[in-house]
């Protein structure tokens, strides 16, 4: 077994294979690690002209912070569940972790991908004799279809979600299989082009097609990862390799820079404030509307503070085995201990992750352990605990789930953040960062039966919703999928891009 629980998913991993977990009979479901990087669109945005005129004469951007979303896996794993255990966390809680219970609310922070209720076919498309395609939802109404026009050159065609007609194509310089899908956001769709000189990213006009901006890939000299929409906001990121390095927030409708920000990404509320720590100052970028703005809340100053976080906009650092808030006064950066209120499970001895859920609740990770709390001035509740290192957190209609993992990544399972029970347990195989595909009420993955694997939707309390055969990857608009299905045999060669769920 690697030493680093992550180095066997690395680029260049020869040692032996993982262990896989054994599901049980009836939840022979298969989980894909998460890859979707699609964000919200906008139907109610001004002009694209006058706002690309406007910016064009506006001020530069504005510079603070910094930003990288992820947390340090503990090296020494104990096994978790390996197959559903809907009892596995800790029951010493007196209740469930919901700041939306008994309101009626859904949570304002969810994704905006909604599954359908059924997988009745909506249209097919054919796009005969050409390969590779791609498709993906967009928002917007707009399915974008992708296929080669020569050798370097992929065109591009937005399809009407509902319909499956053309709205408008267009080609962009650069092969199929460097293009990829960022987004869609303020009238934008963002595709990342990568070559020899880095990432690069393109802003489509989504009413006609029209080519608004483009970043190029050699602007900075720190190399890039890639370009997503970050959640909760309407800007475009473009993420560092190196998390210390800066990662700079883009207004997509115009393709100019509105922040940048400096140090590492710590999280964010899901509402469009994100949170970083530069140096020793926490600083919070307030992303939820049109304009990007930042402030330092808090410090680490002269603390050894192993994480920071922020929960309810409430600065936290971890200090060997005690939670502490954080000053917003640099030269004075300790408040009060945060002191465990209840007698629920422990925080863990060493914490290196500090996530905020919903409203107060938060999530604390380290040394192998998840804890489930909430946090009330300089109180500390804790409801649940179990075992696994958190790999990610995608928030739903009622509260966030999280995808955790154990066996150095070969046993994952999706955790209700109300409760830590288990909602699908999952083992990993070849090609799961294809499948796994998380929307407001519920997810998609790859299952696996007597007759086959199918790709399969599961609501919010793990119940399958419906299943589309063979297990090709689809993406998630609101109320529908799409996918792209090589043709049946005898129609030709080619493919044809199909979306499935009855039209509203």
């Amino acid at each position: 077994m690697a030493s680093d629980d992550h180095e066997m998913w690395k680029p260049g991993y020869d040692g032996p294979e993982p262990e896989r977990a054994t599901a049980q009979p009836w939840a022979d479901d298969v989980v894909e690690e998460p890859s979707g990087l699609a964000g919200p669109s906008d139907p109610d945005r001004p002009s694209r002209r006058s706002l690309l005129t406007a910016a064009v004469g506006a001020a530069a951007a504005v510079v603070v912070g910094g930003v990288a979303v992820r947390s340090r896996a503990a090296s020494s794993i104990s096994a978790s569940v390996t197959a559903i255990d809907r009892t596995s966390a800790s029951t010493r809680a007196a209740r469930v972790l919901d700041p939306l219970q008994g309101t009626g609310a859904t949570f304002a922070g969810s994704r905006r991908e909604r599954l359908p209720a059924d997988a009745e076919e909506r249209w097919r498309r054919s796009e005969a004799g050409r390969e590779p395609v791609w498709a993906h939802a967009a928002g917007a109404g707009l399915v974008i279809v992708a296929a080669p026009d020569g050798p370097t050159t992929t065109r591009i065609t937005a399809v009407d979600a509902d319909s499956g007609r053309g709205r408008w194509s267009t080609a962009i310089a650069a092969a199929i299989d460097t293009v990829r899908f960022v987004g869609a956001a303020r009238g934008s769709i963002v595709l990342e082009t990568r070559s020899e000189l880095g990432v690069a990213a393109v802003g489509l006009d989504d009413d006609d097609g029209a080519n608004v901006w483009r970043i190029e890939a050699d602007v900075r000299p720190e190399p890039v990862r890639a370009f997503e929409v970050l959640h909760g906001t309407r800007f475009v990121a473009r993420r560092p390799v190196d998390d210390r390095d800066p990662t700079v927030v883009f207004d997509p409708g115009v393709g100019f820079e509105a922040i940048t920000m400096r140090g590492r990404v710590l999280s964010d509320d899901h509402l469009g404030h994100w949170y970083a720590l530069d140096g020793d100052r926490i600083v919070e970028y307030d992303l939820a509307g049109d304009e990007a703005s930042s402030v330092v809340i808090g410090s680490t100053a002269g603390l050894d503070a192993a994480v920071a976080g922020a929960v309810k906009r409430l600065p936290l650092v971890a200090v060997g085995g005690e939670l502490r808030t954080a000053s917003e006064r640099t030269d004075t950066p300790v408040a009060d201990v945060v002191r465990l209120a209840n007698e629920g499970p422990p925080v863990p001895g060493v914490v290196d992750a500090l996530l905020p859920m919903v409203a107060s609740a938060m999530v604390i990770g380290g040394a192998g352990s998840i804890v489930g709390a909430e946090l009330d001035g300089a109180d500390l509740r804790t409801v649940w605990d179990r075992r696994g290192v958190l790999f990610s957190l995608h928030p739903t209609r009622r509260g966030v789930v999280l995808l955790v993992g154990s066996r150095g990544g070969a046993a994952q399972e999706i955790i209700d953040g109300r409760t830590g029970m288990t909602i699908a347990a999952v083992s990993v195989t070849p090609g799961f960062g294809e499948r796994l595909r998380f929307a407001g009420n519920g997810f998609v993955l790859r299952r696996f039966s007597e007759s086959g694997a199918r790709l399969a939707a599961l609501d919010l309390d793990g119940e399958e919703m419906w299943a589309l055969p063979d297990a090709t990857p689809a993406t998630i608009g609101d109320g529908y999928v799409v996918r792209v299905e090589p043709r049946d045999a005898g129609r030709g060669a080619g493919h044809d891009v199909v979306a499935y769920g009855a039209a509203s």
